[in-house]
């Protein structure tokens, strides 16, 4: 991506995003695009320091009642994500504070979307293909097969599966990562591997079979195997999308 002809194309703007993980993929990726964008959390009781200047939009990622509460203070226009867990433990609170400041709504999936049952626009966060490619690719992969279980669920990520993959398999040695690996550090991991598998009990919009799957891996996800990424998932697809929902917001 020639991100020198993008700054040219998209209108410059401050967006403050609050949150972790998933916030501050979104936000690298913005940054790319020439948003001016700043990180905060948790948010603040009283507003943000003057010290951070004027935004025009504040982005609240993960919507809980106290979220909403405390950003009220925030800067600019509100903006709520959801982006998974907030929309399955969304209480009475949250959906009568929502009701009654109705504010522009931005989901992660439409599955999302139809869970809470209030209009928005369904945009998911995509992958960041600057970090996530083969380029670095030195061809050679010295491991067989890797299975990421960032939460350490034995229930959630199927090891009974992989047990009976591996059993099939005898000749490949698998390498399982059971807690988090920094994501911007998992490119390095795809790519010394030749095979990613994942199963899982439930998943939203799972990124990590596309990452590895832009990394050169080899990919199967649920018994299927994996050969394209949906176009929703590329970041050159999705940001675009991300800023012409905040530049109509702004008008």
């Amino acid at each position: 991506m020639d991100t020198d002809t993008v700054h040219k194309e998209m209108v410059k703007m401050r967006v403050l995003i609050t949150g972790q993980g998933n916030a501050t993929n979104l936000a690298r990726m913005l940054s790319y695009y020439g948003v001016d964008v700043e990180m905060l959390h948790p948010i603040p009781l009283r507003g943000i320091p003057k010290s951070m200047g004027e935004f025009d939009i504040s982005l609240i990622m993960g919507v809980r009642w106290w979220n909403i509460v405390k950003s009220r203070s925030l800067p600019g226009k509100k903006i709520y994500r959801f982006q998974g867990t907030d929309a399955h433990q969304l209480d009475w609170r949250e959906r009568n504070l929502l009701k009654l400041l109705d504010p522009p709504i931005l989901y992660a999936s439409e599955g999302l979307r139809e869970l809470v049952g209030l209009p928005g626009e369904v945009i998911i966060t995509p992958i960041d293909t600057k970090i996530f490619n083969s380029s670095e690719d030195a061809g050679e992969r010295p491991r067989d097969v890797l299975y990421y279980c960032p939460h350490g669920r034995e229930d959630t990520y199927r090891l009974d599966k992989l047990e009976e993959y591996l059993e099939a398999h005898p000749g490949e040695a698998c390498t399982i990562i059971g807690g988090e690996v920094p994501h911007v550090k998992m490119p390095d991991v795809y790519i010394s591997h030749k095979k990613y598998l994942r199963w899982t009990t439930h998943d939203a919009n799972p990124k990590m079979p596309y990452e590895a799957l832009l990394c050169g891996c080899e990919v199967w996800y649920n018994d299927e195997r994996i050969t394209d990424v949906p176009d929703n998932m590329i970041m050159e697809n999705s940001i675009p999308k991300f800023i012409r929902f905040f530049e109509a917001i702004c008008r």
